[in-house]
């Protein structure tokens, strides 16, 4: 199916900016200050953005082509229209490409331009796009592709973390932890490259992140909200919500704040609930800690199905991203924000999904749920939220091509480090494996086989640690009788495989010559 592109304004309808109508899909390259002023009769319009709509706009919108934009060869109309919309002439063979550069050459504060993209929690940086799903994606490696750029957000991020812990509205351990994690999410080992300079000496280090908040709402019907189960409270940002028969329900509709932070931006939220027709439930996450401001998950019940809606809300002004119709398979919703992508799932781990791409909140630590109705029938229960964590089980982290080698490996406590090895030529083989902590595996190999070996580190009261590992191979025959080759896999979080080898040892070594914490 074709689709038809244009840049062009955002318009004020029904409390919030919207989309052109038959849009499908959007990118927003507003300003912050766009995005956080609301519209009013003498400003029915916004700037700017990108949509993919189902028929050609009209006036007032810059036409930039027709068909599949990953397809659609960049023209120098093309690149001019940008240039004269957003002051900003990209680079690219498609207009998928056009679209990704402008988002990467974003402004870090998001006062002069949108913000940068930013790389999921799996290390890759993408651009989604309904109704085509990835219209970009790459690998993204700290030091490597676009760091100068993702580094300067971070570094704006926690520059307002720490002036929060001055104003007391963080404690300094709550800043410590997100360090841990953008090591553990970068595999970097100095925390130093995500603080400003002005501040290394204000801040003493990483702590270990780990956090899960959980309110099943089992308490005394309340008009005040109470606390979590972690001890901490709720702030109703907007409307009047109350504890009603063990759920959250709402006098009038509106949304709440758990005062409490994650360990970093990147997180997930999902309840359980209930909802009646023309009414509805949210979940919010990246939210300020003062200030009305998060990515918003909604589910909307109509007549006959559902609505999903992915708004943002910069300072209590919303505007609307995406929005898919479907039939509930069960009562329960899910929001993750990943570096620049945003997915709501009208029923966890299913297809049903609202999907977008947008870079103006970063670095906000807290979550939310929200009641768009009142009375008892629209509820939400058993909400839950926690920082998105990639697993990392059999993840290979280090091949070395030849007989020996070394490598530092960053570890959590329980983690498992496993080794493998391939071996041909020659007779059979004796193989050793030397861990940080001076426990020495060896043993001996036939021609040919394998030997996996495995070694769980225990790091006393769950510190971070890193441990130097060594691998040796040696034949037994003599050098004259035996060519001796083999490939040392290093696997952390996980026990090789032989079913992971296919490819690997045929690829350079020094490609994978990296660590990935856990």
């Amino acid at each position: 199916m074709a689709y038809f592109y244009s840049l062009g304004p955002w318009h004020w309808q029904n409390d919030a900016w919207t989309p052109p109508t038959g849009t499908v899909g959007v990118l927003d390259f507003g300003t912050y200050e766009d995005c956080a002023t609301p519209g009013d009769p003498s400003r029915l319009t916004r700037p700017v953005g990108f949509f993919a709509t189902m028929q050609r706009l009209g006036s007032g919108y810059a036409f930039l082509g027709e068909g599949d934009c990953r397809e659609l060869p960049s023209t120098q109309r093309m690149r001019d229209t940008f240039a004269a919309t957003l002051r900003y002439r990209p680079t690219g063979r498609t207009l998928a490409a056009l679209c990704t550069d402008t988002l990467i050459a974003g402004d870090p504060t998001g006062q002069e331009r949108w913000k940068p993209l930013m790389p999921q929690a799996d290390l890759t940086m993408g651009v989604v796009l309904a109704p085509h799903g990835d219209i970009h994606r790459e690998p993204f490696r700290w030091g490597q592709n676009h760091t100068q750029q993702v580094q300067a957000v971070l570094h704006e991020d926690i520059g307002t973390l720490y002036h929060h812990v001055e104003s007391g509205r963080m404690p300094l351990a709550g800043l410590q932890r997100v360090l841990d994690g953008l090591m553990q999410q970068y595999a970097v080992e100095d925390w130093h490259v995500f603080v400003p300079a002005l501040l290394h000496r204000s801040i003493p280090g990483p702590l270990p992140r780990a956090t899960t908040l959980t309110d099943n709402f089992n308490r005394a019907d309340s008009t005040s909200l109470g606390t979590g189960g972690e001890g901490w409270s709720w702030t109703e940002v907007l409307g009047d919500l109350k504890i009603l028969t063990n759920r959250l329900a709402a006098d009038s509709a509106g949304h709440c704040r758990a005062e409490s932070d994650l360990s970093g931006a990147d997180m997930v939220a999902k309840s359980d609930f209930n909802i009646t027709t023309f009414e509805s439930v949210s979940l919010l996450v990246r939210h300020a800690n003062a200030a009305d401001t998060c990515y918003q998950g909604q589910t909307i019940s109509n007549i006959s199905d559902y609505t999903s809606k992915i708004y943002k809300r910069v300072a209590g002004v919303a505007t609307e991203l995406g929005t898919a119709t479907f039939f509930p398979t069960t009562l329960t919703h899910k929001i993750e924000v990943s570096g620049s992508l945003v997915t709501y799932w009208s029923a966890p781990d299913t297809t049903q999904r609202v999907q977008v791409t947008d870079t103006a909140i970063t670095g906000n630590l807290r979550a939310g749920a929200g009641i768009g109705g009142t009375g008892s029938i629209t509820w939400e229960d058993n909400w839950q939220a926690n920082d998105v964590v990639i697993a990392l089980t059999g993840q290979l982290v280090w091949l070395l091509s030849g007989i020996s080698g070394v490598t530092n490996v960053i570890l959590l406590k329980g983690t498992s480090v496993s080794a493998a090895w391939v071996l041909s030529g020659g007779a059979s083989h004796t193989y050793s494996w030397v861990f940080g902590d001076v426990t020495r595996e060896s043993g001996f190999v036939s021609t040919a086989t394998t030997s996996i070996v495995t070694r769980t580190y225990q790091f006393a009261g769950g510190d971070r640690g890193q441990r130097r590992v060594s691998s040796t191979v040696s034949s037994l025959a003599s050098a004259a009788a035996s060519t001796l080759t083999s490939a040392v896999l290093i696997f952390v979080g996980g026990i090789a495989t032989p079913s992971l080898w296919d490819g690997i040892v045929q690829k350079e070594s020094q490609k994978y010559r990296r660590t990935y914490p856990i």
